[in-house]
């Protein structure tokens, strides 16, 4: 679920934006409505992964 995956991110340094309900569908296997969400996130990041990303640009 999208609570899962947020947990993880945000142990890994991800700041969680928001969790949005995509859609729903109903699971054959199991005769319910399933819910698929988004998860928003952002990297807040680091400067020298920035720098690296931006000479990695101008390289080609």
């Amino acid at each position: 679920t999208g609570e899962i995956l947020a947990g993880i991110a945000s142990e890994l340094g991800y700041e969680i934006e928001r969790i949005d309900l995509f859609r729903t569908r109903f699971a054959t296997a199991t005769q319910a409505e399933l819910r698929e969400e988004v998860v928003v996130m952002r990297w807040p990041g680091d400067s020298s992964m920035e720098a690296n990303n931006e000479q990695v640009r101008t390289d080609h």
